[in-house]
């Protein structure tokens, strides 16, 4: 079975050692996460997993609430390790877009 959900959250940021993006500024994030996996009851994954992690990260400065450099590539690992933490039987693809034209994704070895 596989699943698909998404969601947007609005965070400022900024890259350190990453020219103009060494400024302070902001984005409206959207995610895509990607789920595969075996049905075991009802339901694969709960949709309101993401929303968690978007309510969580929504309306903040992401180098205030994370520990690590804020970039979509390691925005998009730290959402899978959330997810991979609590459904390890589970295969994820995670797109995380800073822009409409621009994502950074990652997948588990299964997906």
């Amino acid at each position: 079975m596989k699943i698909k959900t998404e969601g947007t959250f609005d965070a400022s940021h900024f890259l350190e050692n990453a020219g103009k993006c060494g400024n302070l500024h902001g984005h409206r994030w959207k995610v895509k996460v990607y789920v595969k996996g075996e049905m075991d009851g009802d339901v694969l994954w709960d949709f309101r997993n993401l929303g968690e992690v978007i309510e969580e990260l929504d309306h903040t400065h992401l180098n205030e609430v994370l520990d690590f450099n804020p970039s979509a590539e390691n925005i998009s690992l730290y959402i899978l390790d959330r997810f991979r933490t609590d459904y390890p039987d589970l295969d994820f693809k995670i797109r995380v877009y800073e822009s409409p034209k621009s994502y950074a994704e990652i997948e588990t070895d299964g997906y």
